[in-house]
């Protein structure tokens, strides 16, 4: 159900609940979707394992010669990467309730998400550059630790693309014209 709703406003703060405003843009109706806390335990298992492998293969580069085959490899690795963050957008906001606001507040809502907007496409251009920056790295030297970098970071930024979709854009800028 979430890919047919456009995100308009984010909460994202440690002292309150955090949650996130749809807008189905066929029915006008507005959901909540509720973000649920944070694991820490899993968090820093995870970390300390990734830090773990990652010793491991240190200096391990991956021995790619040909072009065509690197390519090929770069391509499957950011169709993965694209998939899997928008897996994990979906679970993250698989939680989705309508909720009933007068016009006024979903107003205001609106105005509050498009001075986020600025911050969201800063993030979402910043991890581009840093992507493209991790990926040339690795074509130079075939390390894996820039192939792993990279995974992550298309990772994100697919999860971050997922909450800039064009309607989003088209829901604010009907708002400046009105």
């Amino acid at each position: 159900m979430v890919t047919k709703l456009t995100p308009f406003y984010r909460v994202l703060d440690k002292n309150k609940e955090g949650y996130t405003l749809f807008i189905d843009k066929e029915e006008e109706r507005v959901y909540k979707s509720i973000h649920s806390p944070s694991n820490q335990v899993v968090f820093w298992v995870l970390f300390f394992l990734t830090i773990i492998v990652l010793r491991r293969f240190v200096s391990f580069h991956i021995p790619i010669e040909n072009t065509l085959v690197l390519i090929a490899f770069i391509i499957v690795e950011a169709f993965i990467g694209v998939v899997l963050g928008r897996l994990i957008y979906k679970y993250y906001y698989n939680n989705v309730t309508e909720v009933f606001y007068s016009p006024e507040t979903i107003e205001t809502y609106i105005e509050r998400g498009k001075k986020s907007l600025k911050i969201e496409l800063g993030v979402a251009i910043g991890l581009f550059i840093v992507y493209i920056i991790s990926i040339a790295l690795f074509v130079y030297d075939k390390w894996l630790i820039w192939n792993v970098l990279s995974l992550f970071l298309i990772s994100i930024l697919s999860i971050t693309l997922c909450a800039l979709p064009i309607h989003r854009f088209k829901l604010y800028q009907k708002r400046n014209d009105s």
